[in-house]
């Protein structure tokens, strides 16, 4: 005995509404997709925008840190010539100066008397 399958208009009804259900759930889902991908978009737009200023912020930084390092530098060799000046007149002031009378007395000594002394 072969059994006959008849479809009953029940059976064509349930179908008809999973089907429905399923183009429905298919729309959704592009509906969704379609948000995602627009928002996937901002996202990296706006990555790119964060990197650029991160880049920005970088090079910004390396001209801050190279004009600190030049004027720091600029400070040492003021320090430096600061304290090579200091030394040197530190050395002036130690050597005595000779004085008018120092100078004189050599002249004395010899019993000279010079062209200028009228007395």
């Amino acid at each position: 005995m072969e059994k006959k399958f008849m479809i009953t208009l029940d059976q064509i009804k349930e179908l008809d509404i999973k089907v429905q259900k399923a183009l429905n759930l298919i729309s959704s889902l592009r509906e969704e997709n379609n948000s995602l991908k627009a928002k996937l978009g901002k996202y990296q737009k706006r990555i790119e925008e964060m990197e650029t200023l991160i880049t920005e912020f970088k090079n910004d930084q390396d001209e801050i840190e190279q004009g600190i390092m030049n004027a720091l530098a600029k400070l040492d060799q003021l320090e430096e010539d600061i304290t090579i000046d200091e030394a040197s007149e530190e050395k002036e002031t130690e050597e005595p100066e000779e004085t008018e009378e120092e100078i004189e007395e050599p002249e004395k000594q010899d019993g000279s008397t010079s062209e200028l002394d009228i007395f």
